[in-house]
């Protein structure tokens, strides 16, 4: 299965990341020279679409932790385990060291996505708007067969954040360990998980455990839908 994080990068040599990276082996490494005439050189382990270039390196942190609660390698005596230890991540970098990003960049990662054989995509941020061209991109991943995940936002209230309010999408709140909708987080700062008719299902968002870039192969507490989404 070929998950894609949509996200701030990743850290592509933490110790438990490393070995679940996905690889475009229809692009030969380091040549310059777009193999697989895709558009893109040397997209061997997926893309930046900030800075326009084939290195999606993390420089927040922020996809760094969702990748590694998707897929951290289990059984390995580092570190945690992810959700799917067999699973291989596209790392695709739409926001940048602030968490910010241009919604054309999303879309085209999410076109690169599909394009490129995903399976799952998750997008752990969102925002109030509703555009017809992100609409587009959602429903061009869903006549595909792939498989949408997006966090609904903490703010805590009865609102609908975008992409996770689209119909096809899968929005994933956040809830405590006794299975109740988080209210105020016990880790990361207070925040509550938004709730509405449009939210899916609620999976673990207060005190996860995952890999962070604040020091070689790092690991910290987090807590927030971000990281109840994957």
């Amino acid at each position: 299965v070929i998950v894609a994080v949509i996200d701030s990068g990743i850290d592509i040599d933490h110790e438990d990341l490393d070995g679940v990276i996905w690889t475009n082996k229809d692009d030969a490494p380091n040549n310059g020279k777009d193999d697989d005439n895709n558009g893109y050189i040397d997209d061997i382990s997926g893309w930046d679409f900030v800075n326009d270039d084939n290195d999606p390196g993390d420089n927040n942190r922020h996809g760094t932790v969702v990748a590694g609660v998707a897929a951290a390698t289990g059984n390995n005596g580092v570190g945690i385990a992810g959700m799917d230890w067999k699973c291989k991540i596209m790392v695709l970098k739409v926001l940048d060291d602030r968490i910010d990003g241009l919604f054309s960049d999303e879309i085209e990662a999410i076109f690169y996505a599909v394009d490129n054989g995903i399976h799952i995509r998750n997008m752990s941020f969102g925002g109030l708007d509703r555009l017809d061209s992100f609409q587009e991109a959602v429903d061009y991943a869903e006549s595909k067969g792939v498989l949408f995940v997006a966090a609904t936002g903490n703010e805590g209230e009865e609102i609908a954040q975008f992409p996770a309010a689209y119909s096809s999408v899968m929005a994933v709140g956040a809830s405590h360990p006794d299975d109740t909708r988080v209210t105020v987080a016990t880790t990361q700062g207070n925040f509550g998980s938004n709730y509405g008719d449009h939210v899916d299902v609620l999976a673990p968002g207060s005190g996860i455990f995952s890999s962070r870039i604040v020091r070689s192969n790092a690991y910290g507490f987090f807590g927030g839908t971000s990281f109840s989404s994957p």
